[in-house]
């Protein structure tokens, strides 16, 4: 094989790799630096070793998630974040989604499994759900969108902006103001939380602790610490809850 081919191998790969688990996937060192221009040199560094270490797995014919089951893996230390929690805060299983409001495997989610979680566990007070942000570089106005669902959190509609983003085909920063103006936004407070550099911060911050967590694409899942990676069905969101929800019942 030619040098070239093999540059290109690793990114065909983990592309076919991703349409299969359902995912949106950072696949190359150069997409990645898009997403964290604001980052410290810092991150970035780890950033690129987090690439070299996964261009190894692949060469050995793996990712490291594939070699475990969805729900399988379990990851200690995560949170729900700095946005707003849906559902009973009381609740004992805590969903964590880190994901993109551009990616189109995390639409497929919202729009077919979600509102079934929703309505069997979220809306039960069995489960709370928390979503977190991962703004992919290649996908244009992703962060924008991101910085502007909590910009919509500061006046209490976080949920709604998520909404009106996650189901939306196209998004650009005017869509983004025309949903902030149906929701009754002060548009005035709106537009300048948009260039609010704290506001900003707090998504690079759950991008630089996803980073940490193991995530390497959108959406990623966490139950309970469960790891789970990519737009699966119903059933295996179930069985995973069912299992921590028994694990709750036990433990009283």
């Amino acid at each position: 094989m030619s040098e070239d081919l093999k540059k290109l191998s690793l990114p065909i790969a983990i592309v076919t790799a991703s349409l299969v688990l359902g995912l949106c996937v950072v696949f190359s060192a150069v997409m990645i630096s898009r997403n964290i221009e604001k980052a410290s040199s810092k991150l970035h560094q780890e950033l690129l070793n987090e690439i070299k270490a996964l261009q190894k797995t692949k060469d050995r014919g793996n990712r490291p998630e594939e070699n475990f089951k969805p729900g399988e893996k379990i990851v200690e230390g995560v949170t729900a974040g700095s946005n707003p929690i849906m559902g009973n805060p009381a609740a004992p299983v805590l969903m964590v989604e880190f994901s993109d409001f551009k990616c189109p495997f995390s639409k497929k989610f919202y729009q077919q499994t979600f509102p079934q979680i929703d309505k069997e566990y979220i809306a039960t007070g069995k489960v709370k759900f928390a979503y977190r942000d991962f703004p992919l570089g290649f996908h244009e106005f992703a962060k924008e969108a991101a910085i502007a669902s909590r910009c919509a959190g500061k006046q209490n509609k976080f949920w709604q902006m998520f909404d009106s983003l996650s189901h939306s085909d196209q998004i650009d920063p005017g869509i983004i103001k025309n949903y902030a103006k149906e929701l009754g936004l002060n548009m005035k407070t709106f537009d300048s939380c948009l260039t609010d550099n704290n506001i900003a911060a707090e998504v690079e911050k759950d991008l630089a602790e996803s980073l940490k967590l193991g995530v390497r694409g959108t959406p990623a899942f966490f139950i309970n610490g469960r790891f789970v990676e990519g737009a699966r069905s119903f059933v295996t969101f179930k069985e995973i809850i069912e299992k921590e929800l028994n694990n709750s019942d036990n433990k009283k």
